[in-house]
Protein backbone atom coordinates (compact mmCIF):
# COMPACT_ATOMS: atom_id res chain seq x y z
CA UNK A 1 0.00 0.00 0.00
CA UNK A 2 1.56 3.45 -1.02
CA UNK A 3 0.32 6.73 1.06
CA UNK A 4 0.65 9.81 -0.77
CA UNK A 5 0.94 13.10 1.80
CA UNK A 6 -0.18 16.91 0.56
CA UNK A 7 2.86 19.04 1.02
CA UNK A 8 3.72 19.53 4.35
CA UNK A 9 1.69 16.87 5.65
CA UNK A 10 3.99 14.20 5.51
CA UNK A 11 4.25 12.57 9.47
CA UNK A 12 7.09 12.39 11.21
CA UNK A 13 9.29 9.62 10.79
CA UNK A 14 10.47 7.88 13.90
CA UNK A 15 13.59 8.31 13.96
CA UNK A 16 12.93 12.19 13.39
CA UNK A 17 10.72 12.49 15.75
CA UNK A 18 13.29 10.76 18.57
CA UNK A 19 15.65 13.26 17.22
CA UNK A 20 13.54 16.07 18.01
CA UNK A 21 12.62 14.84 21.10
CA UNK A 22 15.84 14.62 22.78
CA UNK A 23 16.54 18.43 20.94
CA UNK A 24 13.21 19.77 22.72
CA UNK A 25 14.37 17.59 25.97
CA UNK A 26 18.28 19.11 26.00
CA UNK A 27 16.61 22.44 25.17
CA UNK A 28 14.29 22.70 28.02
CA UNK A 29 16.46 21.21 30.26
CA UNK A 30 18.90 24.04 29.94
CA UNK A 31 16.61 26.74 29.95
CA UNK A 32 15.07 25.73 33.23
CA UNK A 33 18.04 24.03 35.16
CA UNK A 34 21.11 25.55 33.22
CA UNK A 35 21.73 21.76 32.46
CA UNK A 36 24.84 21.74 29.89
CA UNK A 37 25.49 18.80 27.93
CA UNK A 38 28.14 18.44 25.53
CA UNK A 39 25.75 18.45 22.39
CA UNK A 40 23.88 21.08 23.36
CA UNK A 41 25.02 23.22 20.61
CA UNK A 42 23.73 20.97 18.18
CA UNK A 43 20.59 20.08 20.25
CA UNK A 44 20.30 23.67 19.78
CA UNK A 45 20.65 23.50 16.09
CA UNK A 46 18.32 20.40 15.73
CA UNK A 47 15.38 22.45 17.95
CA UNK A 48 15.72 25.60 15.80
CA UNK A 49 15.44 23.59 12.67
CA UNK A 50 12.31 21.96 14.20
CA UNK A 51 10.75 25.70 14.24
CA UNK A 52 12.52 26.69 10.63
CA UNK A 53 10.90 24.11 8.80
CA UNK A 54 7.26 25.86 10.08
CA UNK A 55 8.83 29.44 9.14
CA UNK A 56 10.32 28.43 5.80
CA UNK A 57 6.83 25.90 4.68
CA UNK A 58 9.40 24.38 2.51
CA UNK A 59 9.82 21.05 4.25
CA UNK A 60 6.92 18.18 3.64
CA UNK A 61 6.24 17.91 6.90
CA UNK A 62 5.83 21.58 7.88
CA UNK A 63 2.13 21.49 8.78
CA UNK A 64 2.51 18.80 11.24
CA UNK A 65 5.36 20.10 12.96
CA UNK A 66 3.13 23.45 13.38
CA UNK A 67 0.64 21.21 14.44
CA UNK A 68 2.54 19.52 16.85
CA UNK A 69 3.38 22.72 19.06
CA UNK A 70 -0.89 23.84 18.33
CA UNK A 71 -0.49 26.21 15.59
CA UNK A 72 1.22 29.46 17.82
CA UNK A 73 1.79 32.85 15.53
CA UNK A 74 4.62 32.73 13.11
CA UNK A 75 6.05 36.08 14.28
CA UNK A 76 6.63 34.22 17.87
CA UNK A 77 7.94 30.84 15.91
CA UNK A 78 10.98 33.38 14.04
CA UNK A 79 11.48 34.90 17.54
CA UNK A 80 12.33 31.46 18.62
CA UNK A 81 14.23 30.74 15.91
CA UNK A 82 16.66 33.92 16.40
CA UNK A 83 16.67 33.21 20.47
CA UNK A 84 17.52 29.81 19.44
CA UNK A 85 20.60 31.10 17.40
CA UNK A 86 21.45 33.55 20.33
CA UNK A 87 21.27 31.32 22.78
CA UNK A 88 23.36 28.65 20.56
CA UNK A 89 25.96 31.81 20.19
CA UNK A 90 25.99 32.69 23.85
CA UNK A 91 26.99 29.27 24.94
CA UNK A 92 29.91 28.55 22.50
CA UNK A 93 31.17 31.87 23.59
CA UNK A 94 30.83 30.56 27.53
CA UNK A 95 28.94 34.18 27.41
CA UNK A 96 26.52 33.53 30.86
CA UNK A 97 24.96 37.06 30.87
CA UNK A 98 23.63 36.08 27.36
CA UNK A 99 22.57 32.57 28.18
CA UNK A 100 20.61 34.00 30.58
CA UNK A 101 18.80 36.78 28.62
CA UNK A 102 18.12 34.23 25.63
CA UNK A 103 17.05 31.61 27.62
CA UNK A 104 15.05 34.39 29.72
CA UNK A 105 13.09 35.69 26.09
CA UNK A 106 12.77 31.84 25.16
CA UNK A 107 10.35 31.18 28.06
CA UNK A 108 8.40 34.66 27.71
CA UNK A 109 8.04 33.54 24.05
CA UNK A 110 6.05 30.33 25.20
CA UNK A 111 9.36 28.05 24.19
CA UNK A 112 8.41 25.79 27.12
CA UNK A 113 4.33 25.61 26.03
CA UNK A 114 5.42 24.53 22.46
CA UNK A 115 7.71 21.75 23.65
CA UNK A 116 4.33 20.79 26.30
CA UNK A 117 2.60 20.75 23.34
CA UNK A 118 5.10 19.00 21.29
CA UNK A 119 5.04 16.19 24.10
CA UNK A 120 1.53 15.85 24.36
CA UNK A 121 0.59 15.94 20.52
CA UNK A 122 -0.17 12.45 20.16
CA UNK A 123 -2.44 12.47 23.31
CA UNK A 124 -4.38 14.61 21.70
CA UNK A 125 -5.64 11.99 19.34
CA UNK A 126 -9.61 13.48 19.51
CA UNK A 127 -8.20 16.55 17.67
CA UNK A 128 -9.01 16.85 14.33
CA UNK A 129 -7.37 19.55 11.90
CA UNK A 130 -8.51 21.04 8.44
CA UNK A 131 -5.99 21.56 5.87
CA UNK A 132 -6.93 23.77 2.65
CA UNK A 133 -4.70 24.56 -0.11
CA UNK A 134 -5.55 27.65 -2.08
CA UNK A 135 -4.09 27.78 -5.51
CA UNK A 136 -3.72 30.94 -7.47
CA UNK A 137 -5.52 30.61 -11.41
CA UNK A 138 -3.19 32.60 -13.66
Amino acid sequence: MVTKWGFGMAPFKKEQLSKYKLAFTHVSNFIENKTVSLDLPDQISITKGFFNRICKQDQWNWFIAFAYIDFPPIKKIEAIVSFLSELRRALLSNDVNKQDIFSSRLVDLGFLEYKNNFFSFDEKKEDEYLYSIATRRK
